[in-house]
C-alpha cells in the first residue's frame, strides 16, 4: 500500500511539472515505437514568425534571405514571384509593380505544425496567412505581397540632336543626343519614295531625305506625354509626337527637317523659266493643265488660279470684270538645279514678265507668277469645255442617259457619284437595276478596276477580259506587269479589302502627275494615318489632290475599316474628274 501510494505521488508531481514548461503550444505524445507503450512528448508550433525580408527597391534584384523567430521550425525555401512567374537572379523589380514574396518551412525532430487554420504568422510584422502544402502534410507556407515604389524621374522637357548632313554615298551613322536620360529605341532615314536606310546603308545622288529618331527614356528620366516639347536636328526644329507606353516606358519619335542629296552631276543652274499658258476666258472653268514649258530642265506640275484682288483661290469658273493670277508649279527634272538667289532667274508667261518663287507649302517646287488684266464677256459660251481638272477626263452630259439603280436613293450622299461613275462606264451594277451601295469590294474585284483604269488611261480603251481559270487571272497578271500591286493578291482576292488597301492599289492605277496638290494636308495631320502608317504615302496623296476628305471635320480615315462601294463610287469618279475633286485643310 505504501509503494502504491508513493508512485501516485510521482505520477502527480510529473503531471504538474509537465503543465508548467514554456511551449508556443499544446505537446503531444506520440509513440516512441509503433506497438509498444512508450511515448515521446512533441511540441506544436502554432505561430512563425519572419523578420528581415528585404523589400523591393526600383532596379534592384530579389534578395532570398530572412531571419525566423521563434524556435522548432526551419525555412525550406524563399522566392519572388511577379505575377505567375518566379524571378530569377537576373530578374529585377520594377517600380510601380507589385510582387508576392513565398516562404516555405519544416518543423525541427521534435516538433509539429498545428492545423493551418489554427495557425498566426507575420512576415516584417505584417500579419499573412498561414496554409498547407498541397502532398506535404508537415510542411506550411506563407506569402505576402509588396509594391515596389516608383523611383523619382526627371521629366525630359527638350531633345537636341545633331547628325552629319545626307551627302552622296555617305554612310547613315546614329546621331548625337545632346539631352541627357534619352537614348534610340530606333532610327532610319526615309527618301521621297518612303525606302527605310538603316545604319550603314548608303545615300543616294539626287534624292530627298528625312530622318525618323525613335526615343525612349533612360532609367530615371521620362517622356512627357505631351506633343508640345521642343526637339531639334541640327538646331532646325524637328516635328514630335509622343507614342504608346512600350515596355513600361514611354517612346516618341521625332521627325526631322527635309535634306535634299545634290545630284551627282548636278552641274546645270536654270537661268530662265518661259511658261506657255491657256489665258483665263469668262465662264471658263479655271484648268489646273493648262500650262507648259519650253525651259529644258524643268517640268511643269499644275496651276493653281486666284482672284488677283482678293488672293482667294478659284475653283468655279472665271467671271468677267475680274483679273486672275496663275501660279504655275513647277520642279527640276534630273541633273538641274536652282540658284539660292531666286532674283537671278528670269521668267516669262506666255512672254511677259513674271516671278519666281519658292512653293513654301510644297517641297522641292517652285512657282511662276503672272497677273492677268481683268476679263472682257466671254465671246463663246463654248469656251473652257473639256476636261474641268486634273483626271483622266470630264463627265460629258448624255440628255439620253436614264440612272437605272433603284436602291441608291435620290438624296443619297453618294448617288451624283454612282451616276457619274455609271454614266461613264467605270462602274456596273449587280443587276441591271441594283447597284448594292453598301456592299464591300473585295481584293480581286478592286485589282480588276485599277486595271481598267490603267488601261483606259494609257491605251484610251479597256480590252482586257475574265480569265479561264479564274475570272480574276488576267487581271492579276496585268497588275503585277504594271506595277499597279507588288505581289500576287490571289490568296486573298475574296477577302474584303481594306480602306488603305484599296488606296494603295488604286494610286499605282494613275501616274503621280493625276494627283496635283490642291489641299493643304500637313504630315501627321490625319489623326489615324501617321506618315509611317501603311499605305501613308498614298493616302496623303489622295488627300492633297482631294480624292479623299475624311469621314469627319477632323479628316479621320479608318484605314483598316472594309470599304463599300458607294465609296469607290466616289473615289473613281474624283480620279476620273477633277472637277468633282474635294477641298480640305488639315493641319
Amino acid at each position: 500500500m505504501k509503494k502504491c501510494n508513493r508512485f501516485i505521488t510521482c505520477l502527480i508531481a510529473l503531471c504538474m511539472m509537465t503543465a508548467s514548461l514554456p511551449f508556443t503550444a499544446s505537446a503531444d505524445r506520440m509513440p516512441a515505437t509503433p506497438g509498444k507503450g512508450a511515448y515521446l512528448i512533441t511540441t506544436k508550433i502554432s505561430e512563425i514568425t519572419v523578420t528581415g525580408v528585404e523589400a523591393p527597391v526600383d532596379g534592384a534584384k530579389p534578395v532570398e534571405t530572412c531571419q525566423l523567430g521563434g524556435t522548432g521550425y526551419t525555412l525550406k525555401s524563399m522566392s519572388w514571384h511577379d505575377g505567375s512567374l518566379q524571378m530569377n537572379s537576373v530578374s529585377t523589380f520594377q517600380g510601380g509593380k507589385t510582387y508576392r514574396a513565398s516562404f516555405y518551412f519544416l518543423p525541427d525532430d521534435g516538433y509539429t505544425f498545428a492545423d493551418a487554420g489554427d495557425m498566426t504568422a507575420t512576415v516584417n510584422g505584417e500579419p499573412v496567412e498561414v496554409v498547407s502544402v498541397y502532398g506535404e502534410s508537415e510542411q506550411r507556407a506563407v506569402t505576402i505581397n509588396f509594391t515596389c515604389p516608383e523611383s523619382a524621374k526627371t521629366t525630359v522637357s527638350s531633345i537636341a540632336m545633331t547628325l552629319p548632313v545626307p551627302a552622296a554615298e555617305a554612310a547613315v551613322v546614329l546621331p548625337t543626343i545632346e539631352t541627357p536620360g534619352v537614348t534610340f529605341y530606333d532610327f532610319y532615314w526615309l527618301d521621297e519614295d518612303w525606302n527605310e536606310y538603316k545604319v550603314g546603308d548608303k545615300f543616294v545622288a539626287g534624292k530627298t531625305y528625312h530622318c525618323q529618331a525613335y526615343l525612349t527614356a533612360e532609367d530615371g528620366y521620362e517622356i512627357p506625354s505631351a506633343e508640345d516639347i521642343p526637339v531639334t536636328f541640327n538646331g532646325a526644329p524637328a516635328a514630335y509626337y509622343s507614342c504608346p507606353v512600350q515596355s513600361s516606358n514611354r517612346y516618341a519619335i521625332a521627325d526631322s527637317p527635309e535634306y535634299k542629296v545634290a545630284a551627282a552631276s548636278a552641274v546645270n543652274t536654270i537661268k530662265e523659266v518661259n511658261v506657255i499658258i491657256d489665258e483665263p476666258v469668262a465662264d471658263a472653268a479655271p484648268k489646273m493643265d493648262a500650262a507648259k514649258t519650253t525651259t529644258e530642265g524643268i517640268s511643269v506640275y499644275y496651276v493653281k488660279w486666284f482672284d488677283t484682288d482678293t488672293k482667294k483661290s478659284v475653283s468655279d469658273k472665271f467671271e468677267a470684270g475680274k483679273g486672275y493670277t496663275a501660279h504655275v508649279y513647277f520642279e527640276l527634272n534630273k541633273d538641274y538645279i536652282m540658284p539660292k538667289n531666286l532674283d537671278e532667274v528670269s521668267a516669262t508667261i506666255n512672254g511677259k514678265v513674271a516671278t519666281v518663287t519658292e512653293a513654301s507649302e510644297t517641297d522641292d517646287m517652285w512657282i511662276a507668277a503672272y497677273d492677268f488684266p481683268k476679263l472682257k464677256d466671254a465671246v463663246d459660251s463654248g469656251s473652257g469645255s473639256g476636261s474641268t481638272g486634273s483626271g483622266t477626263g470630264s463627265v460629258k452630259p448624255d440628255e439620253s442617259y436614264k440612272f437605272p439603280f433603284t436602291d441608291v436613293a435620290e438624296g443619297a450622299w453618294y448617288r451624283k457619284d454612282v451616276e457619274t461613275a455609271h454614266k461613264n462606264g467605270l462602274v456596273n451594277g449587280k443587276s441591271d437595276t441594283m447597284f448594292y451601295p453598301d456592299d464591300n469590294m473585295t481584293y480581286a474585284e478592286a485589282v480588276k478596276l485599277a486595271c481598267a483604269m490603267h488601261q483606259l488611261y494609257h491605251d484610251k480603251k479597256v480590252t482586257l477580259t475574265a480569265g479561264s481559270s479564274v475570272w480574276y487571272s488576267t487581271y492579276m497578271s496585268y497588275a503585277l506587269e504594271k506595277g499597279i500591286i507588288e505581289i500576287d493578291l490571289t490568296a486573298v482576292a475574296d477577302e474584303k479589302i481594306t480602306r488603305s488597301d484599296f488606296v494603295k492599289i488604286f494610286y499605282a492605277a494613275l501616274p503621280a502627275s493625276e494627283y496635283a496638290v490642291i489641299n493643304e494636308v500637313a504630315n501627321n495631320a490625319i489623326p489615324d494615318v501617321s506618315l509611317i502608317a501603311k499605305s501613308a504615302k498614298e493616302i496623303y496623296a489622295f488627300y492633297r489632290a482631294g480624292i479623299l476628305v475624311g469621314s469627319d471635320n477632323e479628316g479621320t480615315f479608318n484605314p483598316e475599316s472594309n470599304i463599300v462601294r458607294s465609296e469607290v463610287a466616289a473615289i473613281l469618279t474624283r480620279m476620273f474628274d477633277g472637277s468633282a475633286r474635294k477641298t480640305i485643310t488639315l493641319r
